[in-house]
């Protein structure tokens, strides 16, 4: 076994983790010891406990690392949510160990046993089941041998629908609107009132319609995200790239994107971005589609996405807008009527663009705000995630005044960050240097400059 640990960042505990080097035989050692464990009816044990148990193997420091999780959650007070949140800390650190050992992921393994228990009744982990946190199995009384691989299941109550809004509005800044609007659709298909919705988000660039949908998709559809770049279908004929080739042409035999799909569900967030950008054909398409959320390829086969949730972007009016001399960003400081005014001249663009029979189909459009100052820090929080470099409030106020643009919104920066920050963090790993203190590096800035500093040679 090789001394010199694998280094790998955490996002959800902000930390560096420093997990065993095992050469392949190692690996396959372990994970055969580990399924062999799990292969007895004997051991009950849950699945927050698999992980625990999966992470104190290949872990260095493992201990410690478990004291200083459990005394963080102490740390802000006794609650009710303390095991919930100890058990997404033991996810995220499991899931890190995951990107080096793939051969130790629970569903693989349990995906060989090819148990007949398997198929027992499930409605009690379905219950249990919220946000994608599936490991609140009470210590002892479930079987890991009847554990297996489920899709995402709509929420059944008000709690967990107030849980989602919750966790999008912290991922997605400054859109409570849309946020609302995309959680009100999955209440009506949690209720049966509706299967399929369709939301139309409109805005200037990079200020969250694309995020909002695949933070969905990450957190509740078990990424189940399609995403359509609509400027890519400005041809006529190219619809045929989602339904197939006709009869006569070159492919038509093969699969077709949306069949491959269908195979797997027929509950997806669909992403149609920049709309406006499709050929008129395109739209044809679209109604067919949107009338039940189903639809027929050239090879005659109906493919179903009633359980869907179809999601179409537009940067339509935004130039009508950057027009005014207010400007967009300060509409709402000018009172309620100046922003209504602006929010007319989005629809009016809207319908100026889209046929009637198209708009009809849309169950609400949301216009996304741009982003003030405060919401900007944020997002760029947000962004820094992933990055194991400190907070700071200098390092985050070098970021707003210069990463942030008005035109392309956090798209820029988003790129500001990767140039200027992660490329820092990149070169010093790459050159084996580490932090002095901790598992975070320290980034200043001198005559507008990003610089680490308090770094050692490993």
């Amino acid at each position: 076994m090789n001394s010199n640990p694998y280094r790998i960042y955490c996002p959800f505990l902000d930390e560096v983790l420093n997990i065993k080097v095992l050469s392949p035989e190692e690996e396959m050692k372990l994970s055969t010891k580990v399924y062999n464990k799990l292969s007895k009816p004997t051991n009950k044990i849950s699945i927050a406990q698999y992980r625990q148990h999966v992470c104190s193997l290949v872990i260095d420091g493992w201990e410690p690392l478990l004291q200083k999780v459990i005394d963080s959650i102490y740390a802000v007070g006794q609650n009710t949510q303390e095991k919930d949140i100890f058990s997404r800390y033991i996810r995220e650190i499991y899931h890190s160990v995951l990107a080096v050992y793939s051969t130790l992921d629970l569903d693989m393994m349990l995906s060989k046993l090819n148990n007949e228990k398997m198929k027992e009744d499930w409605s009690e982990y379905l219950k249990k089941v919220m946000l994608g946190l599936d490991d609140d199995f009470e210590p002892g009384t479930e079987s890991l041998s009847k554990v297996k691989h489920v899709e995402a299941t709509l929420p059944k109550t008000v709690t967990d629908l107030i849980k989602l809004e919750a966790k999008l509005n912290k991922l997605v800044i400054g859109q409570e609107e849309a946020v609302k609007a995309t959680v009100d659709s999955i209440k009506l298909a949690a209720t049966g009132m509706a299967d399929f919705s369709t939301l139309f988000f409109v805005g200037p660039t990079g200020n969250g319609k694309t995020r909002l949908a695949k933070v969905l998709s990450d957190i509740y559809y078990k990424d189940r995200f399609f995403k359509v770049n609509c400027g890519e279908y400005s041809n006529a004929h190219e619809y045929a790239k989602l339904i197939g080739s006709p009869p006569g042409y070159i492919g038509h035999t093969d699969k077709s994107l949306l069949f491959e799909k269908s195979e797997k569900s027929n509950s997806w967030v669909f992403l149609f971005d920049e709309i406006e950008k499709a050929h008129p054909k395109f739209y044809d398409f679209l109604l067919n589609l949107l009338d039940e959320g189903k639809v027929t390829d050239a090879n005659g086969k109906d493919l179903d996405f009633s359980k869907s949730l179809f999601i179409f972007t537009s940067n339509k009016g935004t130039g009508d807008i950057k027009r005014n001399p207010v400007g967009f960003s300060n509409v709402k400081k000018e009172g309620e009527d100046l922003f209504k005014e602006m929010k007319e001249t989005f629809e009016q663009s809207i319908k100026s663009h889209f046929n009637p029979e198209f708009i009809n189909r849309l169950d609400k459009t949301i216009i996304f705000n741009q982003l003030d100052k405060e919401q900007i820090a944020k997002v760029a929080k947000l962004e820094l995630v992933g990055i194991p470099v400190r907070k700071t409030k200098e390092l985050l106020n070098y970021i707003i005044e210069n990463g942030y643009s008005e035109e392309y919104g956090g798209r820029f920066m988003v790129k500001f960050i990767k140039n200027n920050i992660s490329i820092l963090v990149a070169e010093a790993v790459l050159e084996g240097i580490a932090p002095k203190k901790g598992n975070l590096y320290t980034c200043k800035v001198r005559d507008n400059m990003p610089y680490l500093v308090e770094r050692e040679k490993i």
